[in-house]
């Protein structure tokens, strides 16, 4: 999961430093802002950096640009996007997207402490996600590895296309999905389980 920040830098232009993310930030400059301020010069040599010029004066203006790349990027799938502002206008947007998400992909903040944590938790929440799926592949590798057991060594699938088949079917109950069977035959591959030979056949090794 990565981080995208929203600097509303006519807001937040007393900020002195922008700690490295694992994303992007987007530095939204005032049009009245007409040079790029050191911090900034130096945080796109740190981080994945975008600077937009907002080119009009009108109330709202940059909150509009915000809101436009904000939509812009919703497309992106394990994001996290985070407004960096002051301005309280930006939550009734921010708690409508969520709702709609049904989930929270989108926040406010303040000072730069958030974004630290919002990266330390980014962090954590993939090496979960990591461990949690490993540990499903691993559960699925052991039910396939008990069912072939079951089967005598004779009657048991001859090539890795048959042995697909023969997972698919019987997982059918429990929806495994494609990806979860190539996730098998790999791990079956790596624990020395099945071994293909030369002429395409598989051979076992399940005790």
């Amino acid at each position: 999961m990565k981080i995208y920040v929203y600097v509303d830098y006519e807001n937040m232009n007393n900020a002195k430093s922008f700690p490295k993310i694992d994303g992007k930030y987007f530095f939204f400059i005032g049009a009245n802002q007409t040079k790029i301020p050191t911090t900034l010069a130096m945080a796109s040599n740190e981080s994945n950096v975008e600077f937009i010029q907002v080119e009009s004066t009108g109330k709202n203006a940059l909150d509009f640009y915000i809101a436009y790349y904000l939509a812009k990027n919703d497309s992106e799938k394990d994001v996290v996007h985070c407004i960096w502002s002051k301005d309280k206008g930006f939550d009734p947007l921010i708690n409508f997207i969520n709702k709609t998400k049904k989930s929270k992909i989108a926040k406010r903040i303040v000072n730069i402490n958030e974004v630290q944590k919002k990266t330390a938790e980014v962090k954590s929440n993939k090496k979960q996600q990591k461990t949690k799926l490993n540990e499903n592949i691993q559960d699925k590798t052991k039910k396939t590895i008990d069912k072939l057991k079951t089967i005598a060594a004779s009657k048991r699938p001859k090539s890795e296309k048959a042995l697909k088949a023969y997972i698919q079917t019987f997982s059918t109950k429990d929806k495994w999905t494609i990806v979860d069977i190539d996730n098998i035959m790999n791990e079956l591959h790596k624990k020395g389980k099945i071994k293909k030979e030369k002429n395409n056949k598989i051979t076992y090794s399940l005790y």
